[in-house]
């Protein structure tokens, strides 16, 4: 079979970060195959950050100086030294992991084989060190377990933990930049439950009910705008708290604050299973602008008068020639019913 050239590469390597790919290519008389080899295992040894390294060096010292120190002591207590070689094996599992203790463990079986069990040597050991090399190694591949279960779960409990305070921080950011946000409106904003407490208070209300408002969150919305005027608006409220989103205006009567024309916008905070939470609630006095509205109607109804009392006729023409209006002595004049 000829073969040319460019047939000489036999790996071909594309770059894809991490999870390097290697592509084998074998001669075949028929064809041409590409054999894929991940080796993403082994190129992460090299790029492990330096503080596993560390666990596997610490891991890797303490397996070797139990085993070694095990076999010296062996010469004197077997029990002993598979005392040493369990201690030995259970520092290196919390250090490196299970993998790594059951790892230590099949090596310091198969030392332990030929340096301390009796006959020491030879392949073939009298049966009470065969079972003492078994309770030995057995319970350093349990310990092993227990110690890896152990490292596990306190990672978690630390993970869950720096999760948990994670989010508290977040939620309180955002509490910190909702209240920040909600202080700079010149409005009323609160929320209210389905019991009828309030349980957040802008800075506004400060200013309203001359109270802190940490004195107003936790305190029923009667107690806190007085009997009068919670009558007035108990039928919007037991709406709110039914579903419904709303808006109204009136005219009331609260008992620190003093009479006040407000807008009200009532937003239910319904669940995902329907049962409504409570509501929130943006207030607005329009206090000012119901009294210009109020001025301005007397001053044309004042001004109407004056129209309807004069002895002349008075029309008034829109830019079109179309007639407007037309008082009772333009009626009169030219015939025509005055409404």
């Amino acid at each position: 079979m000829h073969l040319r050239a460019t047939c000489n590469r036999s790996l071909q390597r594309e770059d894809v970060g991490r999870d390097t790919a290697i592509a084998v290519v074998r001669v075949q008389p028929a064809a041409w195959r590409v054999i894929p080899l991940n080796v993403r295992r082994l190129s992460s040894l090299a790029i492990d950050p330096p503080e596993l390294w560390q666990r596997r060096v610490a891991a890797t010292l303490a397996a070797t100086l139990a085993i070694g120190a095990a076999v010296a002591e062996a010469e004197f207590a077997a029990l002993t030294s598979y005392s040493l070689i369990v201690a030995g094996i259970l520092v290196a599992t919390w250090y490196a992991g299970l993998r790594f203790g059951l790892a230590a463990t099949a090596l310091a079986a198969a030392i332990s084989w030929v340096y301390i069990a009796e006959p020491r040597g030879e392949l073939a050991i009298e049966p009470g060190s065969f079972l003492r090399l078994c309770a030995g190694i057995g319970t350093a591949a349990l310990g092993a377990y227990l110690i890896d279960y152990a490292r596990r779960t306190r990672d978690a409990a630390e993970k869950s933990a720096a999760h948990e305070h994670q989010l508290r921080g977040e939620a309180t950011a955002r509490e910190v930049r909702f209240r920040t946000l909600t202080d700079a409106l010149p409005v009323l904003i609160s929320y209210v439950d389905a019991d009828r407490r309030y349980t957040f208070n802008n800075l506004q209300y400060e200013a309203w009910f001359g109270r802190d408002r940490r004195e107003i969150e936790g305190q029923l919305l009667r107690d806190v705008i007085g009997e009068e005027a919670y009558g007035s608006i108990r039928g919007y409220v037991d709406d709110a708290l039914s579903g419904k989103q709303l808006s109204f205006e009136s005219t009331l009567p609260y008992k620190d604050a003093g009479t006040r024309s407000v807008h009200v916008d009532y937003v239910p905070d319904i669940a995902r299973d329907g049962a409504v939470r409570g509501y929130f609630a943006l207030i607005s006095d329009v206090t000012e602008r119901r009294q210009f509205e109020d001025a301005l109607a007397a001053s044309e109804s004042r001004a109407r008068g004056i129209v309807e009392a004069a002895q002349d006729g008075i029309i008034t023409i829109d830019e079109s020639g179309r007639v407007e209006s037309f008082n009772a002595a333009a009626a009169r004049v030219f015939g025509c019913a005055h409404v």
